[in-house]
């Protein structure tokens, strides 16, 4: 469209036309906001965004949810730009929607003075005229289209003569600038119509309307119930109200009742219901696609993937599912950002919605389990986790933990593994407390011996790296158990027996290494070197030979713990000879994650006893590489602390001091109790070298507090010893 077609308002030209700002954040402090400026609050951003859609188009439709602020952004929009504003009310219901042909008579009547033909073209003709002032643009709303509008977001037979309308609307010689609201889209083939969708207020708005409430510029509690009701600016004036006269304007208290109740207030329910039972209404196929998409959670995985609905619509003809989910897009209850969403109150309705057809919610549940289990096929990353693991919530949401125990046994491969199972790349990846109680809510439930060997192990693994090293040897113990449970049942393939073996080995190996964190060296010793007499045909009566060639992975594993055990009880020789192998053995790794990451960190703290630092180095380097490439945050911190030891006794106090504090920083995140204990021990003694006593005592209590509650007391002994007592 020629820039000289628009009128100087659109132009920029006229030196009296308000001037919006163009920062959102411009908003006084809501010490200083008069009371009547909270009725229009937090749209700066898209009052500019609208002045510059106005050079663009010249009708606009304003899309979003009942009591976003649609009409309230529209009127102060065009009451700001233009004196003369021209407006349509749609009602609320669709059969008293009066048809273009009469309001354009009125407009006539009503805003210029003349007296309409009882032919609508020639109507049309005189509103053209009127709206050709160049001098003096005016600004029309159409407020609340949606009852105007079909269930193909069209205009309903009977008033296809807003098509006509919006084509007058947006003829090139008009000098006028139109806003529509609607919940739901528009299609016409008269006009050219921009869709802005308009977002709900930011926090700054709702601390700005809460600026008379308790700590309501500064909650945390706030930002949740923002989030929770998408900024609506309705919702938001009902809160205030509920919080100021039901709770003396506490936010806290109220949030407390009712965060797990969004809908609790019937004003909240309605703003939803009215848009899905619209929807049940006209498109009973959306409406069923809605409702089941309240299975998801939206939490640790935040939106679905197109394919997320497809699966979620078994009842609907392959023809027609993209078009479904196209229509249910374009209404205001789903978000829609390359993949999809629904707020948490929206998502409640829908979700209570679902719960009443009890077959629905439990096949779209499995339909989801399904697609998120079908989507991951390798786990490097958190996010791989995360979405893998949305299936077990799935399953334990319908009580089928069996479903769930297989989620968090499948076993997938990956670039550093050829079988990692789900709760082991949690393991891996630091997301221990997750993982504890996932295993912890349904272990209970778990019938078959296979699944439980598992998850056993896993949990194992998980209690010894959060420093409950009593109740981790007991779990590896029951893995153990379990394993040979399987082996003793009929029917069982190959993959599973060759499992059940390998739990079993990886039962007594891992027992070994909760001994050590204990410091109960010869008891690990003693297990570690047993297991290798079981499994090795290459260890004979204590010695090695002299080419030790490993046989599988357990042997690879086992050698570096038993070696770390050996240099512990004074078996230099034989730990020395044990870390010779592993050293030649890493420089060329197999694909077992064990072998790339925790044998080199092993062997690098079996080097470290031995005084041999600088093959230690290369093996914590070489372990800090692997954990890197595969998000192994355990042993990134683990050995991380390592190289600070190394870093200490060469003199490099800093180098040491920034090392400590980095693997206090993974350690810390990933709640690894254990390690944590070690590291703080280790910036102790550290500190100790360079003669920081208050900081020696800070870390030596963190320290002794860890080992505590890990009801270690040699190590407490270890710790004491080291600082000899305490520090003057």
């Amino acid at each position: 469209m020629h820039p000289s077609i628009y009128p100087d308002w659109v132009d920029g030209n006229s030196s009296d036309r308000p001037q919006l700002s163009t920062n959102s954040q411009n908003i006084s402090t809501p010490e200083s906001i008069p009371e009547l400026t909270l009725e229009f609050i937090g749209r700066d951003r898209d009052l500019t965004n609208l002045a510059n859609l106005s050079r663009q188009a010249k009708i606009v439709l304003i899309k979003a949810g009942a009591g976003i602020g649609k009409s309230t952004l529209a009127r102060e929009f065009l009451q700001t730009y233009f004196k003369k504003v021209i407006r349509i009310e749609m009602g609320l219901e669709s059969g008293n929607v009066t048809p273009a042909e009469e309001k354009v008579s009125q407009i006539l009547r009503k805003d210029f003075d003349e007296e309409p033909s009882r032919d609508f073209g020639i109507n049309l003709d005189i509103l053209r005229e009127k709206l050709g002032d160049r001098a003096n643009p005016i600004g029309v709303l159409i407020d609340n289209l949606e009852p105007a509008l079909d269930e193909n977001y069209r205009f309903r037979e009977k008033l296809r003569g807003y098509d006509t309308l919006l084509a007058v609307l947006g003829d090139r010689d008009v000098f006028s600038f139109t806003l529509i609201t609607s919940r739901r889209s528009l299609i016409t083939t008269r006009a050219r119509v921009h869709e802005y969708s308009l977002e709900g207020l930011d926090i700054t708005a709702w601390q700005q309307y809460f600026h008379d409430c308790e700590s309501g510029v500064d909650s945390e509690t706030l930002l949740q119930m923002r989030d929770a009701y998408n900024g609506n600016a309705k919702v938001m004036d009902i809160l205030h109200g509920a919080i100021k006269n039901r709770f003396d304007g506490n936010i806290g208290a109220y949030w407390s009742r009712y965060k797990d109740a969004l809908l609790a207030d019937s004003e909240l329910e309605t703003l939803i219901s009215m848009e899905m039972d619209w929807l049940r209404d006209n498109k009973l196929d959306a409406y069923n696609l809605l409702c089941r998409m309240g299975c998801y959670r939206y939490q640790d995985v935040k939106t679905v993937p197109f394919e997320g609905l497809i699966c979620l619509l078994w009842d609907v003809s392959e023809s027609r599912k993209a078009c479904v989910v196209h229509y249910l897009s374009k209404s205001s209850l789903i978000e829609v950002k390359v993949e999809y969403y629904l707020h948490p109150a929206v998502r409640e309705s829908a979700k209570s919605c679902l719960l009443n057809n009890k077959i629905d919610w439990e096949l779209a549940n499995r339909k989801a389990a399904d697609f998120w289990t079908g989507k991951v096929h390798e786990i490097e990353t958190i996010v791989d986790a995360l979405i893998a693991f949305e299936a077990y919530h799935h399953y334990t949401a319908i009580k089928d933990f069996s479903h769930a125990g297989n989620t968090l046994v499948k076993i997938r491969k990956n670039k550093w593994d050829n079988g990692e199972k789900l709760c082991k790349s949690f393991y891996r990846l630091g997301l221990l407390q997750q993982m504890i109680h996932a295993i912890d809510s349904i272990k209970e439930f778990i019938k078959s011996s296979y699944t439980l060997s598992h998850m056993y192990n896993t949990l194992g693994d998980l209690y010894l790296l959060t420093g409950q090293i009593n109740i981790a040897i007991d779990y590896h113990k029951k893995s153990g158990l379990f394993a040979e449970k399987v082996l003793q049942e009929d029917n069982n393939t190959l993959e599973i027996q060759f499992w059940a073996k390998r739990l079993i080995r990886r039962s007594l190996f891992n027992q070994g290494r909760c001994y050590i964190e204990i410091m109960e060296f010869k008891r690990a010793f003693d297990l570690l070197n047993n297991l290798c007499k079981q499994v090795s045909k290459i260890y004979k009566f204590g010695d090695l030979y002299a080419n030790g060639e490993y046989e599988n992975d357990t042997i690879n594993n086992t050698l570096s713990v038993l070696a770390l055990a050996s240099s512990k009880i004074g078996l230099q020789r034989r730990a020395y000879c044990l870390a010779e192998l592993g050293y030649r053995k890493i420089l060329t790794p197999s694909s077992d994650s064990m072998s790339q990451g925790y044998n080199p960190l092993f062997f690098g703290m079996t080097y470290q006893i031995l005084g041999e630092f600088t093959k230690a180095e290369v093996m914590f380097n070489h372990a800090i590489k692997y954990a890197k490439e595969s998000n192994y945050r355990q042993v990134e911190g683990k050995a991380i602390n390592g190289l600070a030891e190394i870093y200490r006794r060469n003199g490099e106090i800093k180098k040491a001091v920034d090392n400590h504090l980095l693997s206090i920083e993974i350690l810390e995140k990933i709640g690894a109790i254990c390690d944590l204990a070690e590291a703080y021990f280790q910036l102790g003694l550290t500190y100790q070298a360079m003669g920081e006593h208050d900081q020696v005592e800070e870390y030596k209590a963190k320290a002794l507090k860890l080992f505590a509650q890990m009801e270690a007391p040699k190590q407490i002994e270890r710790v004491n010893k080291a600082f000899g007592g305490n520090i003057q």
